[in-house]
């Protein structure tokens, strides 16, 4: 079911996002994507979400 985004959706929908960029863009260095987990961690709710 589809449903919009809760905070304690926060550390799954984390680790989908750093899992799948790691994965999808393996031509980037993967500390890329370490170093921006957390500003994309605080950025990340105040979209509009739903998963």
């Amino acid at each position: 079911m589809i449903r919009k985004y809760q905070k304690s959706d926060l550390d799954a929908l984390m680790q989908i996002w750093l899992e799948g960029n790691l994965d999808a863009h393996d031509f980037i260095d993967p500390s890329y994507w370490h170093d921006n987990y957390e500003l994309v961690k605080k950025e990340l709710p105040n979209a509009q979400l739903y998963v």
